[in-house]
């Protein structure tokens, strides 16, 4: 009578020593990069007062800015971590501020010539306006939601837009009690 709970318990012990040994396996390890950037040969990599750089969310491509002396000439360009060479995003002319889609697809911009928020493919095209926000941009963000928040010099505190575009809505505000 006691041997079907005996063998019921031993089986249930092999298992559960099974699952203890599969599930101890060490993680796989993690895979690093390293890399130059290349600019334009007589320009420069846009790092002023904030960094004209963009990693995609899944790690395997940066976007960023690069410019000849005149400011109208700074481009954006795009880089699989993997290879060697950039190649540049048509209709990021005068872009700065990259910031990838939540897929990886798209890059949203501020477009300083314009004073205009756009987004474009990863393949370059037409660049389609966002928003037009008040001041300065002085930071920016594609949130997973398919929304872009940003803060400028005048809005006193984060605003967000569709990424397909239309008004800018308060976000955020400033405590002014303080």
């Amino acid at each position: 009578r006691a041997f079907p709970w005996v063998a019921a318990g031993l089986i249930a012990t092999l298992v559960t020593g099974v699952i203890g040994w599969i599930s101890r396996a060490d993680p796989p390890a993690r895979t690093s990069a390293r890399f130059t950037v290349a600019t334009l040969p007589v320009g420069y990599l846009l790092l002023s007062d904030h960094p004209d750089v963009a990693i995609s969310p899944d790690g395997t491509r940066i976007v960023y800015g690069s410019s000849n002396p005149a400011p109208l000439e700074r481009l954006l360009y795009l880089r699989p971590v993997n290879q060697i060479e950039a190649t540049p995003i048509r209709g990021t002319e005068g872009g700065s501020y990259p910031v990838f889609s939540p897929n990886g697809e798209s890059i949203a911009f501020f477009d300083e010539a314009n004073s205009a928020m756009k987004r474009v493919s990863v393949l370059g095209g037409r660049a389609a306006n966002v928003t037009r926000p008040r001041g300065s941009l002085m930071a920016m963000n594609w949130a997973s939601d398919d929304v872009i928040v940003f803060s400028t010099s005048e809005s006193h505190g984060l605003r967000r837009v569709p990424a397909v575009g239309g008004v800018s809505q308060p976000l955020t505000t400033e405590n002014s009690s303080q």
